[in-house]
């Protein structure tokens, strides 16, 4: 569901979070569209709701979860497989999520609980996309656009 910026619904959403300012974010105290507006809308630690979302299931983060987990030797072999696939601990496994879920009811707590905060653009516009939360930023057309809608 990330925001569209040629959907109506999602323009008169945006103008509206910042005109309203439900959560008392304090959108009207900056110049719209600048800097400080736009961190209101797409930085975490600005949004004063404390909303959470899903997180992506890096290669790294599965990692810190398996120190934590004893799963036996066939599931073994099957995470190492995917550690196999990585370039990088910053390489995502949301696509195997539920697979990995699967072998290690500890492990799929462990996943279950893996969250993040919400910006203010990610709790409008966010969706779960291969079982983590899509991250959502607002660009200052995005808000022009809104705003002339």
């Amino acid at each position: 569901m990330s925001f569209d910026v040629t959907d109506a619904a999602d323009l008169l959403a945006l103008k509206n979070e910042v005109n309203l300012d439900p959560a008392g974010v304090g959108y009207s105290g900056v110049v719209e569209g600048g800097k400080e507006f736009l961190a209101l809308l797409n930085d975490a630690v600005n949004n004063p709701a404390p909303d959470t979302g899903i997180d992506f299931l890096l290669a790294d983060d599965l990692m810190e979860m398996l120190f934590t987990e004893n799963i036996s030797a066939g599931d073994q072999f099957r995470v190492q497989l995917l550690f196999e696939m990585t370039a990088s601990p910053q390489d995502s496994f949301d696509r195997y999520r539920a697979q990995i879920s699967a072998l290690d009811n500890g492990l799929a707590i462990a996943i279950a609980a893996h969250i993040r905060d919400f910006s203010r653009a990610e709790f409008l516009f966010s969706d779960v996309v291969d079982g983590a939360n899509e991250s959502v930023t607002i660009s200052s057309s995005d808000w022009v656009a809104a705003r002339n809608s």
